[in-house]
């Protein structure tokens, strides 16, 4: 068996191999280019042959991979012609003076089964590559990135000239509903005539993702750039061909919800992220597993989960109310000397907030009492060191 890296390792060697180029990526959730295609051709004639095209080591558009079976290819029949069927098709959907680039960037974002084309997406980010190459089927199997050498490929100007069998690199159009995806995952396309490219083709390197990696790469991805599944695909299209992840993601929250309820945060805290993963947009994610890293006593990991909440929906009463227990908490206990009298004066803002937008909660009025008499007392030096507080002067405000 393999012996197995941390991500870090993985991700080092990977921008070793990376640095100064002018490499393009892609990622893909399994292993496709290990895949062989059988087509069928015809010269023209009645006579058809069934060849095998090895594509290992490569990989192929999704309208080849849709059409190998059931169309025969020969010289002047290629996924180009299947491509141009198409987009005559869906001209009409379409103002009269959008340009042949635009249609077709809409048609690759579309994701439906009749919006494929013979592009192939890649983008000049690394990470952003990683994410697609781990987004799915996290559990099941290894992913793979490719990484490949622009410089190898024509540079395509003009979108109607793709004559030439070698492919090329277009980019894509900022459309009016692409223009928000193409520019987060600084897209590039490339184009291949015959439908699939390979290291005979151009220099490219297919590098496996272990499965066990995902899902710590993609907590790496949110953590560090805020990649998610949301961020990524943050279009009318993306919406439309995502919108059973919102579903998945709030069945996710629930099911931390029932764990927190029965004790068990850091279970909670693992559904959480799963929602969030999902779903970035959703304030109410983050203030739970906020909470949850509370209980487990995380309370400094817990606040940028409470800013994420605030930032999310400013008016999150309960985002305001449990950052301002953090701060109450953390002023007293953190520095066994001292009272933070900047760290207390924080909480008593964030328990005004919380008051403004909920002003019927007592927990919230209770606190901002404690909290304002506290600094009082402090100021006045009537208390002075820690050992001063009476231990149920806090009791009542912790989560």
């Amino acid at each position: 068996m393999p012996k197995q890296i941390s991500v870090y390792q993985f991700l080092s060697r990977i921008r070793k191999k990376c640095e100064g180029k002018r490499y393009i990526f892609r990622g893909t959730p399994r292993r496709y280019s290990n895949q062989i295609s059988t087509v069928q051709t015809t010269d023209g004639t009645q006579t058809t042959d069934t060849i095998t095209i090895d594509v290992r080591d490569g990989i192929s558009s999704s309208l080849y991979r849709d059409l190998k079976d059931i169309v025969l290819f020969w010289d002047r029949y290629r996924p180009l012609n299947a491509e141009q069927e198409i987009m005559q098709r869906a001209k009409r959907f379409f103002q009269p003076d959008t340009s042949d680039s635009e249609i077709l960037t809409d048609l690759q974002h579309l994701q439906h089964p009749h919006g494929k084309t013979n592009l192939i997406d890649f983008s000049r980010s690394l990470d952003i590559a990683l994410f697609f190459a781990c987004d799915e089927e996290c559990h099941e199997k290894d992913g793979e990135l490719i990484i490949l050498d622009p410089s190898n490929l024509r540079d395509q100007k003009h979108w109607g000239d793709r004559i030439d069998p070698t492919p090329c690199v277009m980019e894509p159009a900022k459309t009016k509903y692409s223009r928000e995806r193409v520019l987060f995952q600084r897209s590039v396309f490339v184009y291949p005539p015959y439908g699939y490219i390979n290291k005979d083709m151009c220099k490219m390197v297919v590098v496996p993702v272990p499965v066990y990696l995902k899902e710590s790469i993609l907590d790496y991805l949110h953590e560090t750039h805020e990649i998610y599944t949301d961020t990524i695909y943050n279009d009318l299209f993306g919406f439309l061909a995502n919108r059973k992840n919102y579903q998945v993601s709030a069945r996710f929250f629930s099911e931390g919800v029932k764990l927190a309820n029965k004790g068990d945060h850091k279970g909670a805290i693992e559904k959480y992220s799963k929602a969030i993963g999902l779903d970035p947009n959703v304030s109410m994610y983050f203030n739970n597993r906020g909470h949850s890293k509370v209980s487990l006593a995380l309370h400094r990991e817990a606040f940028p989960d409470f800013d994420r909440a605030i930032e999310l929906d400013g008016k999150n009463a309960n985002a305001f109310l449990n950052r301002g227990i953090v701060k109450h908490y953390l002023a007293i206990y953190e520095d066994k000397e001292s009272i933070n009298i900047p760290m207390l004066e924080s909480a008593i803002s964030d328990y005004i907030k919380a008051s403004e937008f909920d002003p019927s909660n007592e927990k919230t009025h209770s606190n901002y009492e404690k909290a304002n008499s506290l600094l009082e007392r402090v100021l006045s030096g009537r208390i002075k060191k820690l050992h001063e507080i009476n231990p149920a002067e806090f009791q009542d405000s912790r989560i």
